[in-house]
């Protein structure tokens, strides 16, 4: 049934509002709190209804366990709009190859995910990866590659290959998706 009147949301919105201040969501068994995600998924928070606020306030009482979180994570992965989201819980609860795995998986265009690879990689000390991906930025991301050249240039500076680095310097300072402000520290 579509709901297409107005008091039948702003109903809809109070009866979500009461649920949260009740506090009753976390005392209801896993079932009971999957099976709500499950359908908040399928109808993207039903936020076609504008009802997506309320209903993302009302998930955040959804989960309460680490458990609860890796399979929220995997139901997430069943829809491509959510597998960010997925794998972002799956590394704040120690899955990490998951995450990896989806940000490997949807390097392209986008600055976003060799950002964060690269401090993936740095933070668990697998500098040859983190290069590795700095440099596929370099040639297949059409967004902002400030990251991709930070990590190179420190990289080269440090290694002190001044032949490279000059390379890199004056690459950067000829693309457009680059932030020159934000490389001020290596240039």
């Amino acid at each position: 049934r579509v709901i297409d009147d107005q008091l039948e949301i702003d109903e809809i919105h109070e009866i979500c509002e009461d649920l949260i201040r009740s506090g009753c969501i976390p005392k209801e068994s896993w079932d009971v709190r999957r099976s709500i995600w499950k359908e908040l998924l399928e109808n993207d928070y039903y936020d076609y209804y504008g009802c997506g606020d309320v209903m993302a306030e009302m998930a955040k009482q959804l989960c309460m366990e680490k458990d609860e979180y890796l399979q929220l994570a995997k139901m997430m992965e069943r829809y491509e709009r959510y597998g960010r989201k997925a794998a972002e819980l799956y590394r704040r609860y120690g899955r990490d190859e998951k995450y990896v795995s989806y940000l490997e998986s949807h390097l392209g265009r986008g600055s976003r995910e060799y950002s964060d690879l690269i401090s993936y990689y740095r933070e668990n000390g697998q500098e040859g990866e983190a290069e590795r991906v700095a440099r596929l930025g370099l040639e297949n991301c059409k967004e902002d590659l400030t990251d991709c050249f930070h990590f190179l240039l420190q990289k080269t500076r440090a290694e002190g290959d001044t032949g490279e680095f000059q390379k890199l310097r004056a690459s950067a300072k000829r693309r457009k998706k680059v932030d020159l402000t934000r490389l001020s520290d290596v240039i």
